[in-house]
């Protein structure tokens, strides 16, 4: 089949695009204007560039697909200040839904579980779980925003699955994400300091593979949550550590310490123009994640499974060995 992918040349969707060519399906790479698209180099894919938000532009670039993959979003751990968070995650899927429902194109809208809310003293969190509340942060509303825009398409006849992986890590981060900045100082004995709390973390192949499974599998309408394992931050150093052989952080600070700490890191990442290490945002999702996330739902319809962290984290390693 061929299969659209908004969002093709990001950390997910480099991993995405390989799964779908290994699966023997054709690729139409979907990518903004101003993109670098190094992560789709050599790889033999209909690269077309459009705007998100745009609805004459997506239209023409997912046109000749009968399935879409919907990855394209802008991630936040430090609100929404150019409105361009909101703008992107909320009207980006609004228009991607319309142009598949016009297509009648089938659309995997890849979500976060950051639309869902989390709770650390919930048995398991699964899609029965809270939404977002209109005070929650940023990124988190527009995440679920984003997925009632599809949701609204869906009634008028969309087909159309939802999906919400966790923490993403894994191999062919070529941009450095949030997450992959993190590793690698940790790996490189960069990191002064860790907070306690933890967070599921999740491959990227994994997910990938749950993507390629929900073009034919999975329920119009249903969301489907793609978890790997937990791991604090003490742990997850502890395992980059046996990893690399360098020595991790021997410092834990408590998160209401280190919540402390947030103005002087503020004003030195505005002396030095620098992103910020942590947040007010990244603290609470560290210290409110649930220890238990669960995909059986996933599981069951599209077969998902996660691999061992310590494999993923040894992958990890030799990527950003080599990048």
């Amino acid at each position: 089949m061929k299969v659209a992918v908004t969002g093709a040349n990001g950390h997910l969707g480099a991993n995405v695009v390989r799964a779908l060519l290994g699966a023997q399906h054709e690729v139409i790479a979907v990518v903004r204007d101003s993109s670098n698209c190094k992560s789709l180099n050599d790889l033999d894919v209909q690269l077309r560039r459009a705007e998100a938000t745009n609805a004459n532009d997506v239209t023409r670039a997912l046109q000749g697909a009968s399935h879409v993959i919907n990855l394209a979003a802008v991630i936040s751990i430090d609100g929404d200040p150019d409105g361009l968070v909101s703008k992107t995650n909320v009207m980006g899927p609004q228009v991607v839904a319309d142009a598949c429902l016009k297509l009648r194109a089938r659309m995997v809208h890849v979500s976060s579980i950051h639309a869902f809310s989390s709770d650390p003293d919930r048995p398991a969190l699964d899609e029965t779980a809270d939404r977002p509340s209109a005070d929650a942060f940023s990124y988190d509303r527009s995440k679920y925003l984003g997925e009632q825009a599809v949701r609204e398409k869906i009634t008028a006849g969309l087909d159309a699955v939802i999906l919400n992986p966790t923490g993403i890590i894994g191999p062919y981060d070529y941009g450095s994400s949030y997450a992959g900045k993190m590793l690698s100082q940790m790996f490189n004995s960069n990191l002064p300091a860790l907070v306690d709390g933890g967070f599921d973390w999740v491959d990227a192949r994994d997910v990938a593979a749950s993507c390629v499974a929900a073009l034919t599998r999975g329920a119009t309408g249903e969301n489907y949550i793609l978890s790997g394992k937990f791991a604090t931050m003490k742990e997850l150093a502890g395992l980059c550590e046996r990893v690399s052989g360098k020595p991790g952080p021997r410092i834990s600070f408590p998160i209401w310490v280190a919540a402390l700490g947030l103005p002087i890191l503020a004003a030195w990442c505005r002396l030095t123009a620098s992103p910020p290490l942590y947040t007010r945002e990244s603290l609470k999702a560290l210290q409110d994640a649930n220890r238990n996330v669960s995909s059986k739902k996933a599981s069951e319809a599209l077969g998902h499974s996660a691999r061992p962290l310590p494999l993923t984290l040894a992958d990890c390693y030799e990527w950003y060995r080599r990048f």
